[in-house]
């Protein structure tokens, strides 16, 4: 007989959209506080 499927789970959901949200968050702040175009040390 076929196993059934996974029951569903709201907390682990909520979860991983938490840490996809923070992980975003820390990218996009990251990108912000390293500004490739105007590094002082690139300047002639």
């Amino acid at each position: 007989m076929p196993a059934p499927p996974p029951p569903a789970d709201p907390a682990r959901d909520a979860l991983l959209n938490l840490i996809d949200t923070r992980l975003a968050h820390i990218a996009e702040a990251a990108r912000q506080a390293t500004p490739k175009e105007s590094a002082p040390h690139a300047r002639p």
